[in-house]
């Protein structure tokens, strides 16, 4: 199970090839990593956040529980351990430092127009 945050967050990970079975949308930060540690404690070892670094705003105090694993250009895998030593683990995408802007530097990059892989409603 997917986590987003945002609609346009669900139809990126729609158009890379997860059905919408996988994906969930919550509203927001703070939900999306509350859900996570909720299906966690579930025993749901296959759900995965996706948020904004949304550096503007205020930092959800959960994500101060996060450590970065892997860090590939502007894109954090997060992790973050059980208290009580089980292995089990939450884990969030942070996508720095907005969603969009990085939407838009990739299709630059790719010399692709947005609207391309990302219609407008």
């Amino acid at each position: 199970m997917i986590i987003v945050e945002c609609h346009k967050d669900r139809q990126l990970i729609f158009r890379m090839g997860f059905v919408p079975d996988q994906l969930e949308h919550e509203l927001g930060r703070i939900l999306v990593l509350n859900r996570v540690e909720k299906e966690r404690e579930r025993g749901n070892q296959r759900v995965i956040g996706v948020i904004d670094e949304d550096p503007q705003a205020g930092q959800p105090e959960s994500l101060k529980k996060y450590d970065e694993k892997v860090v590939i250009g502007s894109i954090k895998l997060m992790e973050m351990r059980n208290d009580d030593g089980r292995n089990l683990t939450s884990r969030a995408i942070q996508i720095s430092p907005y969603f969009e802007a990085w939407l838009y530097e990739r299709a630059k990059q790719n010399k692709l127009s947005p609207r391309e892989f990302w219609p407008t409603r």
